[in-house]
């Protein structure tokens, strides 16, 4: 046993009994240990708060203390957490983040006053044992303020480790009446009327000649000021504003308003928030127009405030194309073929290889390649067909190619292969094969071959060894070796 130090090819050379020699080599890929990493959501946590470990750099993970990869848990105390990580090649590496777990602060909740109050007071409320405070109900920390209910104020008092508790103090108000103003919607569209009512006292006062309890239109984003009073003639105040928001401005739009049938569009609303159409179009999102139409959107905005719009879309037909499929396959060796088969005549072909209406098979290479066949009419509307040309490389044996525009592949073969010819014509062709004596073992005569044409044979029921294929018309005869084995 050795330890390599990298990836490298070993060469062997053995000798038999005989003092013969061969050699044999064999590679060992040395791979390197995973740069494993160790992160977590958060390095310094509060007291039972989750975090989650994750590692990375590696496929698999395994963490100490009981921690699953990516699974959040709750730490309960500052730890050094170590994670060891397996890549695919089975190598391991370890990684580790520490944890800072703080304790939480005791909070305490103060005012400066004992007993109750009267209602209109000013008091001031102030939270104690940690850094900085937020109290519930708009009380705002070390701030005198106006209580006017008996209530229970809560604080949350957050330390300098970011760390966070709860505290609260009642405070008692005595008598005086707390008046309260409502409105059906506190946010509403030009036009829409809304309803004001006090609430908490006996009669109430507005200002901006509002009835209580009746329904108005307001003009304008207004604070409505109410002034409420109870039985013993004891009175408060209360407000509420109302926002109102101007009906917004839709724009209807397309990418395009004059297409061809079937075209893809995209029609887009302007001037909200959210867009709904009609005739199932969504708003952003292509789709295929078949007829003109006129489309209506509804645009919301952000204050739920809409308004509509719309847009004609112009659909003009395209013409009905078809192009023949491309049944035989071409040699990779050929010459180029001129592409036909595409209906109404007229049209440009496209795709790998194509150049000129003629299809290049060196160009293209090996592969089955999309050919498409494309008419644009009068209006401007194109419309296609596609059919697929094959490219086999026909290369064989050495010397088995008579020219360029004859392959017989795969030579050597088993019996099945086949005869590809390219770019000649012959209106009447002899095939033969004949052993080496000149015994005909196959013979055949094929009418109109043009550019490739393919002829397969199963000859695996003959001997192995050579034989030759002769190819004649009229004057003209190519030789071609055949090897079976």
């Amino acid at each position: 046993a050795f330890v390599p130090t990298g990836t490298t090819t070993y060469n062997v050379i053995g000798t038999d009994a005989n003092a013969c020699t061969n050699t044999a080599s064999v590679s060992v890929t040395v791979n390197d240990l995973p740069i494993v990493t160790a992160s977590s959501t958060s390095s310094s946590v509060c007291s039972g708060t989750s975090v989650t470990l994750t590692g990375g750099g590696a496929t698999s993970y395994a963490w100490d203390n009981g921690v699953v990869d990516a699974v959040a848990f709750t730490p309960t105390g500052t730890t050094t957490y170590n994670v060891t990580g397996t890549d695919v090649n089975g190598c391991i590496n370890t990684a580790s983040t520490t944890i800072s777990v703080n304790g939480i602060p005791v909070v305490t909740a103060s005012s400066d006053t004992a007993g109750a109050i009267c209602s209109g007071t000013q008091i001031t409320l102030t939270g104690g044992g940690a850094t900085t405070y937020v109290w519930d109900n708009s009380v705002v920390d070390g701030v005198a303020f106006a209580s006017t209910i008996t209530t229970t104020y809560n604080v949350t008092g957050t330390d300098v480790n970011g760390c966070t508790n709860t505290a609260s103090v009642t405070v008692s108000v005595n008598a005086s009446p707390t008046v309260t103003a409502f409105v059906t919607d506190s946010s509403v569209c030009s036009g829409t009327s809304v309803t004001l009512t006090g609430g908490g006292a006996t009669t109430y006062v507005w200002d901006n000649s509002v009835v209580d309890g009746s329904a108005f239109i307001p003009t304008g984003t207004t604070t409505y000021n109410v002034i409420g009073t109870d039985l013993n003639g004891c009175s408060n105040t209360a407000s509420v504003s109302v926002s109102v928001n101007a009906t917004p401005i839709v724009i209807a739009s397309a990418d395009n308003d004059t297409i061809c049938s079937g075209a893809m569009i995209t029609l887009t609303g302007g001037g909200a928030l959210t867009y709904t159409w009609d005739n199932g179009v969504i708003d952003g999102v292509a789709f295929a127009a078949t007829d003109t139409l006129t489309y209506q959107v509804i645009g919301t905005d952000a204050n739920g405030c809409s308004n509509s719009s719309s847009i004609t879309v112009f659909v003009y037909e395209s013409s009905t194309v078809s192009l023949a499929p491309f049944t035989a396959p071409l040699c990779l060796q050929g010459s180029f073929i001129t592409l036909t088969g595409g209906t109404p005549i007229g049209g440009i072909y496209s795709g790998t290889g194509v150049s000129s209406g003629n299809f290049n098979p060196a160009l293209a290479g090996v592969g089955t390649f999309p050919i498409t066949y494309t008419i644009v009419g009068s209006n401007g509307c194109s419309n296609s067909s596609v059919s697929n040309i094959t490219v086999q490389d026909c290369t064989g044996i050495n010397d088995n190619s008579t020219s360029q525009e004859v392959f017989v592949y795969p030579n050597p073969t088993n019996g099945s292969f086949s005869i590809v010819i390219n770019s000649l014509i012959y209106t009447e062709l002899v095939i033969k094969i004949v052993d080496v004596q000149g015994k005909e073992i196959f013979s055949s005569v094929e009418k109109d071959v043009r550019g490739s044409y393919t002829k397969q044979f199963n000859l695996e029921d003959i001997s192995k060894g050579m034989y030759y294929i002769i190819l004649s018309s009229g004057s003209e005869i190519k030789t071609q070796k055949l090897i079976i084995q």
